[in-house]
């Protein structure tokens, strides 16, 4: 009699852990809130849901970390699903597809290098004479973080990245050459310059000085969002 409880015992304690295994998700693996369906990232073929508007972007500064420990928490996440077929698709998603299509077609790079999903191509960052595009604003703070490193880690695993135009290579003082260390923005404009003496001068009238190098046919990159 003893041995069938504790045979059924275990069975029990079995079935338990199965079951805490294959938990779907419900909790924010940043806010621990519930989770809301409308807010997620697909990342590495899995689907996270999360609680907040805010999550989203701290899961992007450590993904991995997340991962790791919703899996140890027994979460089993949804697969990201695959593109719906042409022939369920509605008029204005094949419309925005098309347009897609026609945008991505004229880029090098199609997929965000930090989640793989695609680009929006409203969302870049310029680093050392590259244009990187991402598919939110998460994974652009995500590399900005430290953008050289980033960028050389991403073209030694294949990828590539077209050209930033208009980079500028010349100093507002007329030198061939900026440090990408020493900047300023000004009017939504990032301006560099070769050196600290070059960058005191220039604030001196900030948007006088930028009014001019325009005038001259100098182009900046736009100023990355605070």
């Amino acid at each position: 009699m003893r041995k069938r409880i504790l045979g059924i015992l275990a069975v029990i304690t079995l079935v338990g852990l199965s079951a805490y295994a294959a938990s779907p998700q419900t909790i924010c693996p940043i806010c621990k809130g519930s989770v809301n369906k409308s807010l997620h990232v697909d990342y590495h073929g899995k689907r996270i849901y999360f609680g907040c508007a805010g999550c989203p972007e701290k899961f992007m500064e450590h993904p991995d970390k997340y991962m790791a420990e919703m899996k140890a928490e027994g979460v089993e996440l949804e697969s990201a699903p695959a593109e719906k077929s042409a022939s369920v698709k509605s008029k204005t998603t094949m419309k925005h597809d098309h347009m897609t299509h026609a945008k991505s077609a004229s880029h090098i790079q199609t997929k965000c290098p930090n989640t793989g999903n695609p680009v929006n191509y409203s969302i870049y960052a310029d680093a050392s004479g590259k244009r990187v595009f991402f598919c939110s604003d998460g994974c652009k703070v995500n590399f900005l973080k430290a953008p050289e490193k980033n960028l050389a880690e991403m073209e030694k695993k294949g990828m590539k990245f077209e050209n930033s135009p208009a980079l500028q290579t010349k100093c507002p003082c007329g030198k061939d050459h900026v440090d990408r260390k020493v900047f300023t923005d000004v009017d939504g404009k990032r301006v560099y310059f070769c050196g600290n003496g070059c960058k005191t001068n220039f604030l001196k009238k900030p948007e006088a000085n930028l009014a001019k190098l325009e005038k001259k046919g100098m182009k900046f990159e736009a100023a990355p969002k605070k």
